[in-house]
């Protein structure tokens, strides 16, 4: 690794204090990081407005607050998560790194008319942000997609994000929304159970949706599991069996 000067890899911009005059706590005009204590753990949450900004940050960008001996650093991680998961989602390649999804983005986004491309963003952003972030709404699915996140499965939010949408485009009822998001669990936490290795899940979740029948939704993600390779020792009610197995699992 070769060490150069920060001015040599970023552009670096100094931020400038607004008049007081233009500070508020009403919400008029654009949030204000003021100083450390307008930083939450991920992104700022700033307390006051300001009718006449001298510094705007854009998404992306990289905030560095120092003053005093206080100093953090505020970055959304979750937006490289996400667009490398819409990639996958988008382009089948499952194999895409995070240092990768600024070529693989700018490529993919050459063959997409700008208006459409910025809708589809749009559209998953708002399922990723209630499967990952939390933001979903409806107690029952909300408590599911909590469950799903406590296990720390996020090798499978490509396909919940692609399920997420048939759900929002009602190919399918909440009732059967849920227990897809209840088969997943399922399938992740018996792994889990076992130390199953789980290098190979993000291929599975990658091209799951691959074998779904849309106008048979359920079945047919019952059946994709079912015809998953067999793994042994995955605990069962009544015992142990295959993965292949019908009986109900725990």
């Amino acid at each position: 690794m070769r060490l150069v000067p920060l001015s040599h890899a970023a552009e670096v911009s100094m931020g400038s204090a607004p008049p007081g005059s233009s500070y508020n706590e009403t919400g008029d005009g654009v949030p204000m990081i003021a100083g450390a204590g307008d930083f939450a753990s991920d992104h700022p949450s700033p307390k006051k407005w300001t009718t006449q900004p001298t510094r705007l940050a854009q998404a992306g960008d990289l905030i560095i607050c120092v003053r005093a001996t206080i100093g953090d650093l505020n970055y959304i991680r979750d937006f490289d998560e996400f667009m490398r998961y819409y990639l996958v989602i988008h382009t089948g390649n499952h194999r895409i790194r995070r240092d990768e999804v600024y070529d693989e983005f700018k490529g993919y986004s050459r063959k997409h008319a700008v208006e459409k491309l910025l809708a589809s963003l749009k559209e998953f952003v708002g399922y990723f942000c209630s499967i990952a972030l939390g933001k979903e709404k409806g107690a029952a699915v909300a408590a599911a997609l909590q469950d799903i996140r406590e296990l720390r499965a996020d090798v499978c939010y490509p396909l919940l994000m692609e399920v997420y949408q048939d759900y929002g485009h009602q190919r399918l009822t909440r009732e059967e929304f849920i227990e897809v998001l209840r088969m997943v669990e399922s399938y992740v936490f018996r792994r889990a159970i076992c130390d199953i290795p789980t290098n190979s899940l993000r291929q599975t979740f990658a091209t799951f949706s691959r074998r779904l029948k849309k106008d048979r939704y359920v079945e047919s993600v019952k059946a994709a599991f079912q015809l998953m390779p067999s793994i042994p020792s995955l605990p069962w009610r009544g015992g142990v069996h295959s993965a292949d197995q019908s009986e109900e699992p725990l």
